[in-house]
Formats: structure tokens, sequence, C-alpha cells
């Protein structure tokens, strides 16, 4: 029996062959997580990488952790075009080279281990937790294990 298993919108639908299907409601299936001694997103077996999401499954959960934006052809937190704020997300390891910050307020946010080096920004800020590992733009620059950037800040 085939199986495809296909994530739209953070509704995991498994489809057989058979024509037989099962739907279940998945926020996200974090598979990797932040290992903080490596600076490094790990699976249970020690693998490295990162998960795949959508922003329709990153937005209630605030759970970005190990989330690569470029696997998961994210490229901004805002397509609503108006300015939005999101508080207290977890983006420990998460892959934003090919992310836009734009219109958005990213507040208390914990950046630890995240790779932000080609981050785009403009009408923006961003405030939160980072580490040694956290890889940021040379324009920005980080304050001990903080954060405090952008020209829109409250």
């Amino acid at each position: 029996m085939r199986i495809a298993l296909r994530l739209l919108a953070g509704i995991a639908s498994l489809a057989c062959a058979q024509g037989q299907s099962a739907v279940a409601n998945v926020a996200r299936s974090a598979h990797f997580r932040y290992d903080e001694s490596a600076g490094t997103c790990r699976d249970g077996a020690g693998n490295t990488g990162y998960d795949e999401t959508t922003l329709s499954a990153l937005i209630p959960s605030h759970d970005g952790e190990c989330v690569s934006f470029t696997k998961s052809a994210l490229t901004s937190l805002n397509d609503l075009g108006d300015f939005v704020s999101f508080e207290g997300w977890n983006l420990r390891g998460a892959d934003l080279g090919s992310a836009t910050l734009m219109y958005t307020r990213l507040l208390d946010a914990d950046l630890s281990g995240a790779d932000l080096g080609e981050l785009r920004h403009f009408y923006y800020c961003l405030r939160g937790r980072v580490d040694r590992y956290t890889q940021l733009p040379a324009e920005l620059t980080a304050t001990g294990d903080a954060i405090d950037a952008g020209d829109s800040c409250p």
C-alpha cells in the first residue's frame, strides 16, 4: 500500500492508494530541537537538520524552533500588509536566512542559535534573547545575550 503524506496549512492528510484517507489536525510536528551546547538543531538520533512548516502553523503555536524558513519557503512573517506584532516566539536554532522582517514587531523572542545573517529588514522591531551561536546581519549588534533593534519599536 502506498501512502503519501501531504502537509497543507497545518492539516496532515494521509492518502492511501486505495482511496482511503485519514485527516489529523497538527499544529507542527517538531523533529529537531536546539542543542545549546553545540549551537545546532538535532533530532532524537543526534542528526542535525531543520523542520519545515507553514506560516499558518507557526502563528498559533509561536514555536519556530529549528524551522528552516528557506526550506519552508517562508519569506516573511507578515503577508498581511499591515503592521503585526508577535510576542514570545521560540525561534531557537531557526534558519531565517531567506526571511524579511517588514512591518513586523518580533518582541521577547528567543533567537538563541538562530541564523539571521542574511535577514532583510525595514519598518521592524526585533527584541529578544541571543546566544553565542546566533548569527546576526552585519548592521545589527547584540548587547550581551539580548538584541534590541529596529526603527518601529514601541
